[in-house]
Order: structure tokens, then sequence, then C-alpha cells
């Protein structure tokens, strides 16, 4: 009878170990479901705000192409402090851009979603960024350029725009190319 007893004791603490195991181990995998779904969701968050640089960065371009598609070499000196300030807001995008691209490194290197539109952006937006940072690059060069030739055949001197932030082009998601670089 004693042994019966000590069994059924055993066996009930068993039960209870085994039951608490299993609620612990569920519990755990609807932790890391929930911290996982926040990620996605901070994620696309993040995805939204970095569109939306790229698209105000676009937007500063195409002003500031318009600006130099009236711009020659002569009338360089009128439209000087216009096109700096130009690329003054465009740098401003790229360095935005900057920012949100260190959260998504935190959010996406190294990890994979259940969610195919996380996925996807964690897989696209260094190279997006690489091309924004790339064109950038293109754009002061041009500007350089331009301000070379028009140094070299008037007395007066255009300063050339040097960035603090970006002086060379980047190859961000490190695949060999640079990505948005005129060859």
């Amino acid at each position: 009878m004693k042994k019966s007893k000590i069994f059924v004791i055993l066996i009930i603490i068993v039960i209870v170990f085994v039951c608490l195991g299993l609620f612990l181990f569920f519990k755990g995998i609807l932790d890391d479901s929930k911290v996982t779904n926040q990620r996605i969701g901070e994620i696309k968050n993040i995805n939204v705000d970095m569109n939306d640089t790229i698209n105000d960065y676009n937007n500063s371009r195409k002003t500031l192409s318009l600006l130099l598609d009236s711009t020659y070499t002569d009338n360089l000196n009128d439209k000087y402090d216009n096109i700096v300030l130009l690329l003054n807001k465009e740098e401003t995008f790229v360095k935005s851009a900057k920012d949100i691209v260190l959260k998504l490194d935190n959010d996406c290197d190294g990890k994979f979603y259940s969610d195919a539109i996380a996925n996807g952006i964690c897989l696209s937006y260094k190279v997006n960024y690489e091309e924004m940072c790339n064109v950038f690059m293109n754009d002061i060069k041009n500007i350089n350029d331009m301000i070379h030739i028009y140094n070299n055949g008037h007395t007066e001197s255009l300063q050339e725009y040097v960035s603090n932030d970006f002086s060379d082009y980047i190859d961000y998601n490190q695949d060999g190319n640079f990505s948005g670089k005129e060859e």
C-alpha cells in the first residue's frame, strides 16, 4: 500500500512537471511570436519612412535637374547658390536615409521572417540606399565638373561642393557593384 501511494505521488509530480514544462514551452513560443510580429510591424513602418525619404530625394533631384537644364557654364555663377541649396537638401535626405538604414540593419541583418513583405524589404533596402548615395555622388561629381570648367574660364572662382558625410561611392550591400554609379 505504501508503494502504491508513493507511485501515485510520483506520477502526480511527473504530470505536474510535464504540464509546467509544456506551459513554459508554449508561453516561450507565444512570446517569441509576439516579438517577431512587432519587428515585422516595425520593419514595415520604417520602410514607409524610407520610401517617403526616397520620394522627397527624387523630387529634390528633379528640381535640381530642371535648374541644371537651364544652366550653362557662363551663367553658372548666377545659379550657383540655388544649386548648392538643392545639393544640401539632397544631402539631408541621404543622411535621413542613412539613419533609417541603420535601424533596418538592426532588424534585418541575418534574420528571416515569416512575412514576405518584411523579407522583401530586408532584401532590397541596402540596394535602394546604395543607389541613392551613389546617385548623390554622381550629382556632386557632375556639378563639380561644371564648377571646374567655370573656374578655368573666369577670374572669379566658385567653390566646389564638398559633403562632410559622403565622400565616395559605396557598395553598401557588398555585391561588388556600385548601384547608381555612372561609369
